[in-house]
């Protein structure tokens, strides 16, 4: 199964020349690697770092990316905090204002309810929410823009949502498995992260049943997380085979990832098929050495039932 992008950044730089596409990565590795530092880095000291001239760097990341690299690196902060707010639970308000770049948690405050309308305990209520809505649409507004020139660019979804629109779905027919895994305390990155470090260059898989996903809250959801062992041997969790949809992505932001299970759910709806009542929905982290760094390759797999 072929790994698919979702990264907007990758996929916009992909037609560039080569040179500048080596050079635009350089600039989102600095941006990135510096994402912690207060104050920014100005986008004049990102030129310079690139070796461009700061007006045709500023020029060029405006006309790539669609928009300018200050409002790049404000929302790339802010999704980061999102992402650290709802991940990371026993993380203060302060010190996940320090981690992306912000001097005090009155600041984080200030931009989340400038460019968001929103404060950090009312995305954490959304994270405790039972499929929340509301936290996808946070999560979108996140998400990277479209090009200024489509007609109504605002209106439309982010490019991750975009791309993963775009996903090439796949139906396998998937044998029972089984795992010796633990459940996991909560459903959060912090807990995935920890999970991977213990099976290092094994992949890490996360199963849940799908059914409890749909009226349990994100933190709540009862993942389990280990590794595929023989069905002969030692295990703790036996999953059913049958019918999967399934396809592997490239991701970096949770607004891809939720575009993925959008996409296989519409998938479902549009062949007429329907969830198993004990299926389980399957994630596998697949480089958990690079679990930390912020982009991960994932499949997912989806039990499906024909009518």
């Amino acid at each position: 199964m072929d790994t698919q992008n979702l990264i907007p950044e990758l996929e916009l730089i992909e037609s560039l020349a080569p040179h500048w596409r080596k050079r635009f990565e350089k600039a989102l590795l600095y941006l990135t690697v510096h994402l912690d530092r207060d104050p920014p880095p100005s986008w004049e000291s990102v030129a310079e770092h690139c070796a461009i001239s700061p007006h045709h760097f500023h020029r060029m990341f405006h006309s790539v990316f669609h928009e300018p690299p200050g409002q790049y690196l404000r929302r790339l902060r802010l999704q980061t905090a999102v992402h650290l707010l709802l991940s990371s639970e026993r993380s203060s308000v302060t010190e996940v204002a320090h981690k992306t770049g912000f001097s005090s948690s009155q600041a984080l405050a200030k931009a989340l309810k400038r460019d968001l309308g929103t404060s950090a305990k009312a995305i954490r209520a959304l994270g405790r929410a039972p499929g929340s809505v509301e936290l996808q649409r946070l999560l979108d507004r996140l998400g990277h823009p479209g090009p200024e020139t489509s007609p109504a660019p605002q209106a439309l979804p982010s490019l991750e949502r975009q791309l993963a629109q775009q996903l090439e779905i796949e139906c396998q027919s998937l044998p029972t498995r089984t795992l010796q895994a633990t459940r996991l305390p909560s459903a959060d990155w912090e807990a995935y992260c920890q999970a991977a470090e213990q099976q290092p260059g094994t992949p890490l898989v996360l199963a849940a049943p799908i059914t409890e996903q749909l009226d349990t809250r994100l933190a709540d959801y009862p993942v389990h997380a280990g590794r595929w062992v023989s069905q002969a041997g030692p295990h703790t969790l036996t999953l059913p085979g049958g019918e999967h949809l399934c396809c592997q992505a490239r991701l970096a932001s949770e607004s891809a990832y939720y575009g993925v299970w959008d996409r296989l759910v519409e998938e479902v709806l549009k062949r007429g098929w329907t969830l198993p009542d004990n299926g389980w929905g399957v994630e596998i982290i697949e480089q958990t050495d690079a679990i930390r760094t912020g982009v991960t390759v994932m499949t997912f797999q989806l039990p499906v039932r024909r009518p």
